[in-house]
């Protein structure tokens, strides 16, 4: 029966957390984020009042974004030659990702319009993806070939986040309250997971063939991400409190890849419609 349900949302497009919030089912009115005169769009972060923040491509160029009250704000980092990527915004605005010059990456904090490089962690650059309203932030670094490690960056001070058994850990959001959420390789594939007052919970979509991929997180404990669906061999979005699923689909998508979570359960990220270029979203409650 569960099975069935879980279909038939899948079906008409429908994300419902009643499970986890309340009784009522909860549907989504989607609607598209779009830089102007950008190639592709890709939103990675939202906060509680809605701004909206990631990147986009426009003549070959990867630049950051702000969305925020209805303005694009465009963000480029000094020195940036192979693109600045934005990856997460708090609630008092402050943005972090990382951008590119021709011989190295550098993660970075964004105040006040201004990107400030971040220290590199066991000598590699840091690759910051979230941020909480107390400033701690999440993100990875790459310690080997085809190797990730996550990391906490609290008060100048990194904590590496690694499930154990994994060969790989990629974190990718913190809330207000310090769980992190992202994902994880091991031998047999890829999963979620949440880490939260010292311990790791693990998740794998049902029916994901061991391909399932942990994203943004709100103080709720909500997680969204997505999964490889082994009945249509297509990537399709999730929600998630690691104990029940339920499918996020963009309407007349191929695929569909949610990046954040706010605590009004509004969720932004990427689908793909056909093209090669992804196309931003932002699915609201419409109930």
């Amino acid at each position: 029966m569960k099975t069935a349900l879980f279909r038939l949302l899948a079906a008409v497009c429908m994300l419902s957390y009643g499970f986890i919030a309340q009784a009522q089912d909860i549907t989504y009115t989607y609607s598209d984020i779009a830089v102007p005169g950008a190639t592709s769009t890709s939103p990675r972060g939202i906060n509680s009042t809605g701004d909206v923040a990631g990147y986009y491509e426009s003549s070959g160029q990867v630049y950051g974004f702000l969305l925020s009250g209805g303005n694009y704000t465009t963000i480029s980092c000094a020195g940036a030659t192979t693109g600045t990527f934005v990856s997460g915004i708090n609630d008092n605005g402050v943005i972090v990702g990382y951008y590119g010059t021709d011989f190295k990456n550098y993660g970075f904090i964004y105040v006040n319009g201004e990107c400030k490089n971040l220290q590199e962690f066991n000598g590699e650059t840091p690759y910051p993806t979230g941020i909480n309203n107390q400033g701690h932030i999440v993100g990875y670094y790459i310690p080997a070939t085809d190797v990730t490690e996550g990391f906490e960056l609290a008060e100048q001070t990194y904590t590496e986040i690694s499930v154990p058994n994994s060969t790989s850990t990629t974190a990718v959001a913190i809330n207000r309250f310090g769980a992190i959420s992202g994902t994880y390789y091991d031998s047999a594939g890829q999963y979620g997971f949440i880490f939260s007052n010292g311990s790791y919970t693990t998740f794998s979509v049902p029916g994901s063939g061991a391909t399932t991929n942990g994203a943004g997180l709100n103080d709720k404990d909500l997680i969204v991400g997505n999964y490889d669906d082994s009945t249509t061999q297509a990537y399709e979005g999730f929600v998630t409190n690691t104990v029940r699923f339920q499918t996020l689909i963009v309407p007349a998508s191929v695929t569909t890849f949610p990046s954040a979570i706010n605590d009004s359960g509004v969720v932004v990220g990427s689908y793909f419609n056909g093209t090669v270029n992804p196309q931003g979203f932002m699915a609201t409650p419409s109930n």
